[in-house]
């Protein structure tokens, strides 16, 4: 009788188990087939992004930072998607050229929101540019610094793009500012971009969203597919935070995987819409970079070339991820680049 009893709560285990691995599998089954299934649109899509309204709004001179050596810097503030959003303005201290200033809008890669800062992050770039003639405004995205909102994936989300593109349109409103403000000094007609790493990507999505940029830089970009920073980003590379946790978790969780749904990962790739791109590119990477590999940067070379766009390409052998050994020769490539384009 006890065998019997055994016998029977053994059958009863297995049967529960086979009964919870159909579960499972049916449940599983469903999510993977929901996943596939097409999505007409979603805020990270790049057509959605284009359609987007960019309005921006008045730029207030929030406060004078010091006078240094050829330049002036200020921070600044402006409203994107209701937030209150600052950066960084460094104003050159030379006669004004006729019609104001060129800009270039410096889009800073990944730094812990938590460490970063407004004036000391990315400092001697920006203070090379305006040493040399440029007006130099450094975005503070949301969540950085003093700027209001949360901290966002870099790739995973469209919010820093909205944010820099809210500075384009803002910028673009300046003739409605008065005479005693320097912002005056800026031509809102010749708008350069310059972005490093996660910057890299949000310069890629904005020119294939807005024609107001008129030359851009890549530097060590993230500006591959989606599908090559979720399959193609070596595991010898460190990965940033912003490609590897919430955000790169989140999306595939809704949406499925590039392999799974790769007409959604398509339509948030900037890669395929670069036929939009109307401005001259210059992209440099470092050979020996270990955080973005070259490969996604000679990935957009190609693309560019093939469809026949302007693009320069220097890469730079030994080199890093923030070009330690040729930054002198990278900053001043950028200068006559950005000199013959604006």
């Amino acid at each position: 009788m006890k065998v019997l009893s055994g016998i029977l709560i053994l059958g009863a285990v297995v049967i529960f188990i086979l009964v919870a691995l159909i579960i499972g599998k049916s449940l599983y089954t469903s999510k993977s087939s929901s996943s596939n299934l097409p999505v007409n649109s979603h805020p990270l899509m790049i057509e959605e992004m284009r359609k987007k309204h960019y309005e921006g709004g008045a730029i207030d001179l929030v406060e004078k930072v010091g006078d240094y050596d050829g330049f002036k810097s200020y921070i600044i503030a402006y409203p994107s998607e209701n937030l209150r959003l600052f950066a960084l303005m460094n104003v050159p201290t030379r006669e004004v050229p006729e019609g104001g200033f060129p800009i270039i809008i410096l889009n800073h890669g990944f730094i812990s929101p938590r460490s970063y800062s407004t004036i000391n992050s990315y400092k001697d770039d920006a203070k090379f540019y305006a040493q040399n003639g440029f007006v130099v405004i450094k975005p503070d995205y949301r969540g950085h610094d003093n700027s209001e909102g949360r901290d966002e994936s870099g790739h995973y989300s469209p919010y820093y793009t909205y944010d820099v593109l809210n500075l384009v349109a803002s910028i673009k409103k300046l003739a409605l500012k008065t005479q005693s403000s320097p912002l005056t000094l800026i031509n809102p007609e010749k708008i350069g971009m310059w972005g490093h790493s996660m910057g890299g990507q949000i310069t890629l999505r904005s020119l294939v969203i807005s024609s107001d940029i008129k030359a851009a830089v890549l530097f060590a970009g993230v500006v591959a597919s989606a599908y090559d920073l979720y399959y193609s980003w070596p595991e010898r590379f460190t990965k940033p935070i912003w490609a590897s946790d919430s955000g790169r978790q989140r999306l595939p969780q809704e949406f499925g995987t590039p392999k799974e749904n790769p007409l959604f990962w398509d339509k948030v790739s900037a890669i395929n819409y670069v036929d939009f791109v109307t401005a001259p590119i210059q992209i440099h990477h470092g050979e020996k970079d270990q955080v973005v590999p070259i490969e996604f940067s000679e990935k957009l070379l190609k693309i560019l070339q093939e469809k026949g766009k302007q693009v320069e390409f220097f890469r730079y052998p030994g080199d890093d991820h923030g070009l330690s050994n040729n930054h002198d020769l990278f900053l001043q490539r950028t200068l006559e680049f950005f000199k013959v384009s604006l």
